[in-house]
């Protein structure tokens, strides 16, 4: 519970009132196509670029934001930050459900949460 709470620091509805969100809007967050990098894995955890992409799966342009991952003892959290450095959305594993399972939950409290698991 500590490395989550660490790890979701700055993901608040209040510091994202009246935000524009650069990069996908207030709707998706992050363009609608993205490819997700894999930079090399740090001591505290991994990162993931996100960058732009058209309908082909080619690079538009520059990074809108990175996703970091913090290992825990029972499940990862993720964390996507955009390029102006606002934590906008959260994804977190679900250990105690069957196959893999995540969480994906806004940071705004805006919308609902959804459940992705394998098979579904």
């Amino acid at each position: 519970a500590v490395l989550y709470k660490w790890a979701t620091l700055h993901c608040s509805a209040s510091s994202l009132k009246n935000y524009e969100y650069p990069g996908g809007g207030a709707e998706n967050l992050v363009p609608r196509n993205s490819l997700i990098v894999e930079r090399e894995p740090a001591w505290w955890g991994d990162a993931f670029i996100n960058i732009p992409a058209d309908n082909s799966g080619l690079p538009l342009g520059a990074s809108t934001g990175v996703i970091f991952k913090t290992r825990g003892p029972l499940f990862n959290t993720y964390v996507y930050q955009d390029i102006l450095g606002h934590s906008t959305f959260v994804i977190r594993d679900r250990p105690l459900a069957l196959g893999g399972s995540h969480k994906i939950m806004r940071c705004d409290g805006e919308g609902p949460s959804y459940v992705f698991s394998e098979g579904s």
